[in-house]
């Protein structure tokens, strides 16, 4: 966010504040919600290994990914993987 908030040449906390007014969440939960996102999409529309997944995603491990995503979601990556395989 630091980054972020000297490009536009404002404060963290005025970074901040903005993306709760605009967006009604912090600049981290939106960038956690995309990156949950686009897991969520390889994991169904690509042939991708789990650990090409957690890479292109910016994870350092498959155990960070997968951590990450039963923090978010209740369950892990495979289970979601056959879970909408299922459903389709």
């Amino acid at each position: 966010a630091s980054g972020l908030a000297q490009k536009m040449e404002m404060s963290v906390q005025g970074l901040q504040r903005s993306f709760r007014t605009h967006f009604h969440m912090s600049p981290g939960q939106i960038i956690r919600q995309l990156r949950l996102r686009r897991v969520k999409y390889l994991l169904i529309h690509s042939k991708m290994s789990s650990e090409d997944i957690s890479r292109q995603t910016g994870f350092y491990s498959i155990q960070a990914l997968h951590l990450f995503f039963k923090r978010e979601t209740g369950i892990t990556p495979g289970a979601y993987k056959r879970l909408k395989i299922s459903q389709s």
